[in-house]
C-alpha cells in the first residue's frame, strides 16, 4: 500500500501556489525624504527565478503523474488524477510563458511602451496623453511612514497602498487604453504609475 509522505506533498503544494514575480528595471533617484521613482522604468518577468518556478512546478506535477500510474497502476481514479495533474502542468506553462518572454511595459524617454501577451504591441508617445485613471482594490497592506502619491502629494499612511488592478489612458483624439496591471506587484504598479505621470507631466483633478 502507497501512502504519500507528507514533506513532498507539502513541497509540492507550495512549488504550486507560487507565482511568477515582476522585475524592475530603474531604481528610484534621491534618497530619504528626496526619493522619488525614476523617470524611465521598465518591468518584466525574464528572469532565472520565474523560469525555474514556472518549468519546475510544472515537472513536479508530471512526476506526480508518473508516480501515480507506478504507484496505483491503471485503477480508473488513478488515471484521471494523473491525466488531470499532466493536463495542468501543461496549462500552466501555456498559461505564463508568454508573459515570461513577452511582458514588457517600458516608461521610456520617447513614449510609453505596452507589451502585453496576448495584446499587440502598442507604443504612445507622450505628448499624445490626455488623461490617466486608476482602477481597482481600495487597499494593500504596507508598513508605516509616510509617501508621496501618484501626483506628487504628501500623505501619511499607516497600513495603506494602492492596488490598482487596471490603468485606463486616454489619448488626445479620444482612443482609450486599458491597461491589466494584476501581474504585477503593488509597488511596481505603484512605480510605474508614478514613473508614467511624471513622463506624461499629468496633474491631478480635483
Amino acid at each position: 500500500m502507497y501512502v504519500l509522505r507528507p514533506l513532498p506533498v507539502i513541497w509540492l503544494l507550495l512549488l504550486l501556489s507560487g507565482c511568477m514575480v515582476s522585475e524592475q528595471i530603474g531604481e528610484p533617484i534621491g534618497r530619504g525624504r528626496h526619493l522619488r521613482p525614476s523617470e524611465d522604468v521598465t518591468i518584466h518577468f525574464d528572469t532565472q527565478f520565474n523560469r525555474i518556478l514556472l518549468f519546475g512546478r510544472s515537472a513536479a506535477l508530471v512526476g506526480l503523474a508518473f508516480w501515480i500510474f507506478s504507484a496505483f497502476g491503471k485503477k480508473p481514479i488513478a488515471i484521471l488524477v494523473a491525466v488531470g495533474a499532466g493536463g495542468f502542468a501543461g496549462w500552466l506553462v501555456i498559461n505564463d510563458y508568454p508573459a515570461l518572454t513577452d511582458y514588457h511595459i517600458e516608461v521610456a524617454p520617447s513614449g510609453l511602451v505596452l507589451i502585453i501577451p496576448p495584446e499587440p504591441e502598442i507604443r504612445i508617445p507622450w505628448e499624445s496623453i490626455e488623461t490617466m485613471e486608476l482602477a481597482g482594490y481600495e487597499w494593500a497592506s504596507v508598513g508605516g511612514g509616510t509617501r508621496l502619491t501618484p501626483f506628487g502629494h504628501q500623505r501619511v499612511v499607516g497600513v495603506e497602498l494602492p492596488d490598482w488592478e487596471t490603468m485606463d489612458i486616454t489619448l488626445t483624439g479620444g482612443q482609450k487604453h486599458t491597461i491589466n496591471l494584476k501581474r504585477l506587484s503593488v509597488e511596481h504598479r505603484q512605480i510605474f504609475s508614478n514613473a508614467l505621470i511624471k513622463r506624461a507631466g499629468l496633474v491631478e483633478e480635483k
